[in-house]
């Protein structure tokens, strides 16, 4: 409990706002008559629900515009979605013992199952470029030509959901309690306790399968060789656990489709830092405008964006170093300079460069918490010396900013020079994590064009990664970053862009 309390102290205050912001509900409208069973998303950056009542494919982009397309079998009764390797949504249709294949445009090309009576429901795609569907009397595979096989089971096996997990191809029969997965040809499996009826399947962290239980009010969690490793009860009765999928925050998230619910199961994870966090000049004397860290001068506000985490986080720890030279041994907390380095307290994202640090380099350490606790530190480079007095020119210009209503900014960041096959990392920060919507960056050199669409706003910042090719002219290159805010939302649309040197 001291350990929670002491975690949950430290996570700067405004996380929650984060937390509002995130589930935050918008509603969109689909067909007449829709009761979607599936939903998966799509390599367009929008997201494709299978309908069995309509017998329609709905595709529902990230600010709310939706499209519905006719399945051509009257009655196919759509049941499973998923992306293919191929740029295409693949579905089933249970009615029709088919299986199917929607391109991003809604061009849809059907394939009848030799076997009669199939009736194919969950739809996954494989490591091996084949798309894999449950249906009685096996998993029916599919290449990309449309050429269809049957991966056969034990005696009884009526599977209706398959994932993949850890490469390969998982099953889970509700009717022989059995969970099992197909690895080149070969099955494994396992039965599970009597009653359970395993249905709803999906990857856990580090390794394994969720797999509901609706028989057994429960959400059990498999290791590598199929035997149970936890058994998570529901605790409202009647729940009926369904679909599980684990979500972006670590945690398993499940359908209580007997009353009307979502459960979420804690997986233990914490983040782990996949891109580091770095420090820019917010303002400085006679520079109001964010700025790359160039030279530091007393007066300057430093502040931090925290990187990219491998979950996303419930809130951050944040602490401002000192360091008497490049080695990073010689770093101290500035609110404590005899402390050890590493995160121990709330210190916030913002920093007021002062006469105490002149001749010290600075930098930040950062530490994301999830409901499990906190993960391990990373901490941004080092920057250089602060100096006596305003460095004329040495900061130079790097964001284009915006204001997109109810006093946001949005601010577009990225490196000044960018050599050519070498990713570089692109982000748009909001002064606010209350910002909705997704983010669009294009980079432009004369006739050349690059782009990337769609990209989410999570916690008040969108980033992606871009390697200019090898063959990119070099010299200026502009980038502009296109901020579309999701429906229902007070914000506004708004555009940013800056020049970078290629070389």
């Amino acid at each position: 409990m001291a350990l929670a309390m002491a975690i949950a102290m430290a996570i700067v205050a405004g996380s929650a706002t984060a937390s509002a912001a995130t589930g935050f509900p918008v509603e969109f409208p689909l067909v007449e008559g829709s009761t979607p069973v599936a939903i998966a998303a799509g390599p367009d950056g929008n997201s494709w629900t299978a309908d069995g009542a309509s017998n329609t494919i709905s595709r529902v982009g990230p600010a709310g515009a939706t499209a519905a397309f006719i399945v051509p079998t009257p009655g196919s009764m759509p049941a499973g979605i998923a992306a293919g390797p191929d740029g295409a949504m693949w579905f089933t249709g249970r009615a029709a013992n088919r299986i199917a294949r929607i391109t991003m445009t809604g061009a849809i090309t059907e394939f009848a199952l030799p076997a009669a009576g199939a009736a194919p429901t969950g739809i996954t795609a494989g490591a091996d470029g084949r798309m894999y569907a449950a249906a009685v009397g096996g998993i029916v595979t599919v290449a990309m030509d449309g050429s269809i096989g049957l991966v056969g089971l034990p005696p009884g096996s009526r599977p209706e959901q398959v994932a993949l997990i850890d490469g390969q191809v998982w099953y889970a029969s509700p009717d022989t309690d059995e969970v099992g997965r197909v690895s080149g040809g070969t099955v494994q499996s396992t039965r599970l306790a009597s009653g359970g009826r395993p249905y709803g399947i999906a990857q856990a962290p580090g390794g394994g399968a969720w797999v509901t239980l609706p028989g057994g009010n429960a959400l059990l969690r498999l290791g590598a060789d199929l035997q149970p490793v936890g058994r998570f009860q529901i605790h409202s009765g009647q729940a009926l656990p369904v679909a599980v999928q684990t979500g972006a925050d670590g945690n398993a998230w499940v359908t209580l489709a007997g009353i009307g619910s979502l459960a979420r199961v804690t997986s233990g994870v914490v983040p782990e830092s996949t891109s580091p966090p770095t420090v820019i000049v917010a303002s400085a004397p006679g520079r109001p405008a964010v700025s790359e860290l160039g030279a530091l001068v007393p007066g300057m506000i430093l502040a931090a964006d925290p990187g990219a985490w491998s979950y996303i986080p419930v809130g951050y720890m944040y602490e401002w170093q000192r360091c008497a030279s490049e080695d990073v041994a010689s770093c101290r907390r500035v609110a404590d300079p005899s402390g050890p380095v590493g995160v121990t307290g709330a210190a916030g994202s913002s920093y007021a460069v002062s006469t105490a640090d002149l001749g010290l380099r600075l930098r930040i350490v950062v530490r994301a918490a999830s409901l499990a606790g906190p993960g391990g530190a990373a901490a941004s480079s080092l920057s250089p010396p602060v100096a006596i007095g305003p460095a004329a020119g040495s900061i130079r210009p790097l964001s284009a900013r915006a204001e997109i209503g109810g006093q946001v900014s949005a601010i577009l960041l990225g490196p000044a020079d960018h050599p050519r096959g070498r990713p570089g990392r692109y982000r748009v920060a909001f002064t606010s994590p209350r910002a909705l919507g997704t983010v669009a960056f294009r980079w432009r050199n004369g006739d050349r064009q690059a782009v990337v669409e769609n990209v989410l706003v999570v916690s008040g910042r969108a980033a992606c990664t871009w390697t200019p090719p090898s063959n990119w002219p070099g010299g200026r290159t502009t980038v502009t970053a296109d901020f579309r805010p999701a429906a229902g939302t007070a914000f506004t649309a708004a555009r940013m862009r800056r020049t970078l040197s290629i070389r």
